[in-house]
């Protein structure tokens, strides 16, 4: 059990960092502290003790079963974490899509207003630049300018 506990920190940590905003999470990390905290107290009560007291008492209940409520309350506050952290991510996947989605709506609605735009004014353009290079006008002026 204790291996696991330790196996699990790093991962804890990493939750907290990936999921700062996350309240319940951040409610389950600190009971599983709490928990090992306690655990560690009651440890370290026990083994402080006298040798004889230690040996007496190794007969009569097993390390585990000393702290089997600890160890228990621990493991179960663990699963919370895990829970709490898969909430978090879902939440923020939510979160993601939905910006995502805004995101392309806003591009879309910019599109939108701009390609009208774009094409009245590529239009206007067209209809000057034909205007410009009207042969019919060109050759009238030609012919204007060679008869002076």
């Amino acid at each position: 059990m204790l291996e696991q506990i330790g196996d699990a920190f790093p991962r804890f940590e990493a939750y907290e960092k990936l999921f700062r905003g996350h309240q319940n999470l951040k409610h389950a990390l600190s009971d599983v502290y709490l928990d090992l905290l306690h655990f560690l107290t009651e440890a370290k009560r026990l083994f402080s003790r006298s040798s004889l007291r230690l040996v007496l008492r190794a007969l009569w209940k097993s390390f585990n079963q000393t702290f089997e409520d600890d160890l228990a309350k621990l493991k179960r506050h663990s699963q919370q974490v895990e829970k709490e952290a898969k909430v978090a991510h879902m939440v923020e996947e939510a979160e993601s899509r939905l910006r995502i989605t805004e995101i392309k709506a806003l591009v879309e609605a910019r599109q939108n207003s701009i390609q009208p735009q774009q094409v009245a004014s590529t239009a206007a353009e067209i209809a000057v630049t034909k205007r410009w290079l009207n042969v019919r006008q060109c050759d009238e002026e030609r012919n204007s300018i060679e008869h002076l």
